[in-house]
């Protein structure tokens, strides 16, 4: 795990689970620690458990950082798109049927590349050399609930993201 800055009890990184819908989650940060890989519309609930960690997550020295996703709105519809110096985000959910299925979607990159590359050549240059800095990275996250009965819920939900890093 690479939750740089995630310090437990004075344990290290390596001790600590980091659970996104169930699912174990490795490497949950870009620009190393600077911006976490999830969005803030895409969750709905985080637990962490630091003294007492309880039986079902086993083993852990020092935390255990439960993150729930957001299945979106059964009611209405939003959304929301921003964009800023290094990054840009789209974020749209809302129900797929009134009242029983419902979905969130947001997606997001960076590119801070396209500020780092001329600036970087020309230093490079300036040192005589040649060379370059490039740095992107993307994440999409998504969830789908559908409510079966008052008993029975079935769920569904995706992260995936990527960095790109050029030094040369």
């Amino acid at each position: 795990s690479d939750l740089r800055g995630l310090f437990v009890r004075g344990g290290s990184p390596d001790q600590n689970l980091i659970l996104f819908h169930h699912a174990t989650v490795f490497n949950a940060s870009h620009i190393y620690g600077f911006l976490s890989v999830f969005t803030t519309e895409s969750l709905k609930k985080m637990d962490i458990y630091k003294s007492y960690i309880p039986v079902q997550y086993g083993g852990r020295l020092s935390s255990v950082l439960n993150i729930e996703p957001n299945f979106g709105n059964t009611e209405t519809w939003k959304g929301d798109y921003s964009i800023s110096f290094i990054t840009q985000k789209f974020h749209i959910e809302g129900p797929l049927k009134k009242e029983k299925t419902s979905f969130n979607f947001s997606i997001r990159d960076c590119h801070a590349g396209f500020f780092t590359e001329p600036i970087a050549t020309k230093q490079y240059k300036r040192n005589g050399e040649n060379g370059t800095l490039k740095y992107f990275f993307y994440d999409i996250n998504a969830a789908i609930q559908h409510h079966i009965n008052d008993k029975n819920t079935l769920s569904w939900s995706l992260y995936t993201g990527s960095d790109f890093f050029t030094f040369g």
